[in-house]
């Protein structure tokens, strides 16, 4: 399945004292995702890429005070970053927050199978089944 993109932007981002911005990767098609993330500030160089794989038909989900190599991203900072895919992606930046039973966690928006079988990603609703916690 060919939904999303293979290439995104993220108009802007900050690391919060609580170092829990995350952002979360659809992959549907049924090939691995190679992704690159490269960052950029205000008052300085570019980092990156960060590499990951997000496995086909998988999500995957990522806080940035975790990306490290190939440098830390550094907290209360501004920052604007891209995305690079060999296969098309869904990317969702922040992550939508949740709680469940007390604890917090991060999910994508629902696909339904109707949304899914006609390829179209624009009426996005819900919460996934794939629902990470």
């Amino acid at each position: 399945m060919n939904i999303g993109h293979k290439h995104w932007t993220i108009g802007e981002g900050r690391i919060s004292p609580l170092g829990d911005a995350t952002i979360a990767f659809l992959n549907a098609s049924l090939q691995d995702a190679h992704v690159q993330i490269f960052i950029y500030y205000t008052n300085r160089e570019p980092a990156g890429p960060y590499r990951l794989t997000v496995p086909a038909e998988r999500i995957q989900q990522v806080r940035f005070d975790r990306l490290t190599d190939p440098e830390p991203i550094p907290g209360a900072t501004e920052y604007a970053g891209t995305i690079e895919s060999d296969v098309p992606i869904v990317v969702q930046f922040p992550a939508t927050r949740f709680r469940r039973n007390g604890r917090r966690g991060y999910r994508l928006p629902e696909m339904n199978e109707s949304l899914i079988n006609s390829g179209g990603i624009d009426e996005l609703q819900g919460f996934s089944r794939h629902s990470v916690v």
